[in-house]
C-alpha cells in the first residue's frame, strides 16, 4: 500500500526527520492535527474533522475526506487519487534530494 499520512506518523517520509505535530482541540477533545517537517519543509499534513489536505514539495492536494466514517464511492476515489499523487510526489522529492547531494 505504501505511506499513509496520519496522526501516528512521526517522521518525514522525504528526509526522515521528526515531524512537528500540533493538535487542534475542540470542547476538550482532539478534533484534528497539523504536522510538518521542520528540516526539509517539503511535507505537511493537516487533518480536521475528517477533512485532509496534504503538501509535498510544490504540490498541494485538494481538500478531501479521509480516515473518517464510511466514505462514498466518489469520496473513496478522491482520497485514493490524492494519496497516489502524494506517494508519487514523495518519491520525486526523495530522488531530487539524493541527486542534489
Amino acid at each position: 500500500m505504501g505511506f499513509h499520512p496520519g496522526y501516528e506518523v512521526d517522521t518525514c517520509p522525504i528526509c526522515g526527520a521528526k515531524l512537528v505535530v500540533k493538535e487542534f482541540m475542540g470542547y476538550g477533545i482532539n478534533s484534528g492535527y497539523f504536522s510538518e517537517c521542520p528540516n526539509c519543509h517539503l511535507y505537511d499534513d493537516i487533518w480536521a474533522c475528517g477533512i485532509r489536505e496534504l503538501t509535498v514539495g510544490d504540490w498541494k492536494s485538494e481538500s478531501f475526506l479521509s480516515d473518517y466514517g464510511t466514505p462514498t464511492k466518489d469520496e473513496a476515489k478522491i482520497e485514493k487519487r490524492n494519496l497516489r499523487m502524494m506517494r508519487h510526489k514523495i518519491w520525486q522529492e526523495k530522488l531530487r534530494r539524493i541527486f542534489k547531494k
